[in-house]
């Protein structure tokens, strides 16, 4: 704290809907959360479990917590940081090499044989080296290398999140599904697809006929989307619901010399901070990453 105390100069680093931050030359990185509430944000919670509790080292160090607290509050108003030096984030990484195998697909096409079969490259672990030439031409590896790098690092951050419970805080104990979870999970998917076809219906007028055709299939869907949702809670599921990131996309990746850092885990902006801290399915983030 002496020497945060002590900084100098400072200017504004990032600002996003969660927050405000500010970076000092002295090698600090300070978050000004735009929400507050009664109790500590979820990122410091998870920053600190992570950081502090299991010395995971893809996540920055938190070297502090500014808290406004009284008998009745614990709010979390900043955290600190050290300064991470980075190459960018994971959504600058991912542009920067579609553009690129965009730009080499058109200059080789023309000189290239196209296989004459369908080859997936995702069905099976294909080696790079079994790829057609077209698309090694456009010099894939090291992004494939770094996209399997984050994949390893989301499983990891799974897993600490998954083993034991920080003193006193039952909130990071895994807890296992149960059929009634899996059937409030039934009753949430059934008012999103009500929703959402209620939107889709109501503005069925301002889409081309083309689309509108296809609008009215969708909507001859809803029973068979409501059947195929059952399969939520036929069996109950052998899994855990553990604290997840919670907001898990490519802004929130930053890339570091051969490695990532994964950082800010507040979770949905427009979800109070009691939601944004229940137990789910790891495979929200996943899927949120994709």
């Amino acid at each position: 704290w002496e020497n945060l105390l002590q900084v100098t100069e400072s200017s504004i680093r990032r600002s996003t809907g969660q927050y405000v931050s500010v970076e000092y030359k002295e090698g600090y990185f300070v978050k000004f959360y735009r929400r507050v509430d009664v109790q500590p944000n979820p990122d410091f919670e998870v920053n600190y479990w992570l950081s502090r509790e299991k010395d995971f080292e893809y996540v920055p160090n938190l070297l502090a917590g500014i808290f406004y607290r009284n008998k009745n509050y614990n709010t979390s108003l900043a955290t600190v940081q050290p300064l991470i030096h980075h190459q960018g984030y994971g959504w600058d990484y991912v542009n920067d090499h579609l553009k690129r195998l965009i730009e080499a697909l058109t200059v080789n096409a023309e000189n290239q044989v196209l296989p004459s079969e369908k080859i997936s490259m995702f069905d099976e672990a294909l080696p790079y080296e079994k790829w057609p030439l077209l698309f090694q031409s456009s010099n894939l590896q090291g992004f494939l290398e770094r996209s399997k790098l984050l994949a390893k690092r989301t499983a990891q951050m799974h897993l600490t999140l998954t083993n034991s419970t920080p003193l006193g805080d039952e909130s990071f104990r895994p807890e296992l599904f149960s059929l009634h979870y899996q059937r409030s999970l039934y009753s949430a998917l059934k008012s999103l697809v009500r929703v959402s076809l209620k939107t889709l219906k109501e503005n069925l007028h301002h889409l081309s006929e083309e689309a509108q055709e296809k609008g009215k299939q969708v909507l001859a869907l809803e029973s068979k989307m409501s059947e195929y949702f059952k399969r939520i809670y036929v069996h109950k599921f052998s899994a855990s619901k553990i604290r997840i990131h919670g907001n898990f996309h490519l802004e929130q990746i930053m890339m570091v010399e051969d490695d990532i850092q994964i950082d800010d885990f507040d979770g949905t902006y427009e979800r109070p901070f009691s939601e944004r801290k229940l137990r789910k399915s790891p495979l929200i983030d996943v899927t949120t990453l994709l």
